[in-house]
């Protein structure tokens, strides 16, 4: 007699995450349907083979399970139900998509969805069965996204997206293929520079004092109730973005005051990547901690005073025109010390404090959006919370365009800029592609390899504190 249960299967006995799976026992051999819901092993009963009520999605979660074990249920060998099941690609896709719970894949799976529609509909078709697909339809389709002005790496994208569904199909058993229907395909990438900033362009929006702004204090909505954004405000974030290993502009806007702690006399960083979910905790040096600042004025204005009294000190020190001396060095490194202690202990204290932990330490999302995640990491977002965010990138994108402009920089500046230029100013230290690897928090060799070409191997140790003094005087 045959048996099913839904079970939890991580990749690695380490993860956080696993994938829910039905595991059907029919004469002792065991078969595996795969549901393709990937789920924190915490939100997940074991007991009840359902979903906690408490984590994301879970109703539709529970309903998409009750259906599958229910559809079993309607054959007395279960094993054959798992491996006979057939559905169509367009209605495997929209239970695909309706399971996935990251916002930003769920768009884009559908997006592919809505791509292959438009293909059939040109051909004639509504939809096809799985057992229909072949060499001559991937051909085609592929033809079809390019005739349609996509350029060549969208389409391999494209491809590659619209293959993981079919290789999900497969690996569930709801088709077996004598002849994969992409083995025809050779798709060839266009080599594409990933735009970085050399070390002159990061100089000069160090250097920059001011920036001519002549907004009005509502201009992007910025009413009374939001804090107004300069672009002074705007280099600074990008400059902590970059001094944090690369930040992604996704984990800088969702980090909260409660990300930071004190360790030995160090300000800490901790934070789970909203990409990977990979844990990262990074060392604040003191250009990362006083790109901060506009921040921490805004929760306690008072600092600001005491904050230019040592940044005055150090410029008159600094100003001076005979060489630099022992005791001018040591008064230099004394008054960073002091500068740094100060500002950590703003941070700390907001870390700390119940009114403000909570809040996001950069002016882009409002905490309020987040309140199912007060005390609690961010992991996922719902869908009104990825639109807000896609929106916030969008506004921080335009004003790091006057940035560029107006520090005559060449080189196009977006969110993800100050990751590549973190990323090329380490090759050319010459540090390894394992240590780059782990400082980016990629979870695979081969993504950090795709940002470079050459690397010799080299220590890392303290490796933020000597680009922050690259920069930091």
């Amino acid at each position: 007699m045959a048996s099913s249960k839904v079970v939890l299967i991580k990749n690695n006995k380490d993860d956080n995450y696993g994938y829910l799976k039905i595991r059907v026992i029919n004469n002792r051999k065991v078969k595996l349907k795969s549901l393709g819901i990937k789920v924190l092993e915490k939100d997940f009963n074991t007991n009840k083979q359902r979903v906690r009520t408490s984590a994301p999605l879970s109703d539709n979660i529970n309903i998409k399970i009750e259906e599958v074990l229910s559809e079993l249920s309607n054959f007395n060998n279960q094993i054959q139900a798992i491996q006979s099941t057939r559905t169509t690609v367009l209605n495997y896709f929209d239970e695909v998509i309706s399971i996935t719970i990251n916002n930003g894949t769920r768009l884009k799976k559908k997006g592919i969805r809505n791509m292959f529609e438009a293909y059939l509909n040109s051909i004639g078709l509504d939809d096809i069965k799985f057992e229909e697909l072949n060499q001559l339809h991937i051909q085609s389709y592929f033809k079809f996204i390019r005739e349609n002005g996509s350029a060549k790496n969208t389409a391999n994208h494209n491809i590659k997206g619209f293959k993981s569904v079919i290789n999900k199909a497969i690996k569930a058993g709801i088709i077996r293929y004598y002849t994969n229907p992409f083995d025809g395909l050779k798709l060839k990438y266009d080599e594409k520079q990933k735009e970085a900033l050399e070390s002159n362009d990061i100089q000069r929006i160090v250097n920059k004092l001011s920036y001519d702004d002549s907004r009005k204090k509502t201009h992007y909505n910025y009413s009374s109730d939001k804090r107004f954004v300069s672009y002074d405000e705007i280099a600074s974030i990008f400059l902590f973005q970059f001094n944090m290993q690369g930040m992604r502009c996704s984990d800088m806007q969702l980090l909260r005051w409660s990300n930071f702690k004190i360790k030995n006399g160090l300000l800490l960083c901790d934070y789970s990547m909203i990409k990977t979910g990979k844990e990262m905790t990074i060392t604040l040096t003191p250009f990362a901690l006083e790109c901060m600042k506009y921040s921490i004025f805004n929760l306690i204005p008072r600092m600001e005073e005491d904050y230019n009294e040592i940044k005055l000190s150090k410029e008159n020190i600094l100003n001076r025109k005979e060489e630099p001396s022992d005791k001018n060095i040591k008064a230099i490194e004394e008054l960073n010390v002091k500068l740094y202690k100060f500002m950590g202990a703003g941070v700390h204290l907001y870390s700390t404090n119940d009114k403000y932990k909570n809040q996001f330490v950069f002016p882009f999302l409002s905490s309020g959006d987040f309140k199912e995640y007060f005390g609690k990491p961010i992991l996922r977002l719902n869908a009104n919370q990825h639109k807000k965010m896609t929106s916030t990138n969008a506004y921080y994108n335009k004003l790091l365009k006057v940035i560029q402009k107006q520090n005559n920089i060449q080189t196009t500046i977006t969110t993800h800029t100050a990751r590549h230029s973190y990323t090329t100013i380490l090759v050319e230290n010459d540090v390894s592609l394992t240590e780059i690897s782990a400082t980016l928090g990629h979870k695979h060799i081969s993504t950090t390899q795709s940002y470079i070409s050459r690397l010799n191997i080299s220590n890392i140790y303290d490796l933020n504190d000597g680009i922050s003094r690259m920069f930091y005087k």
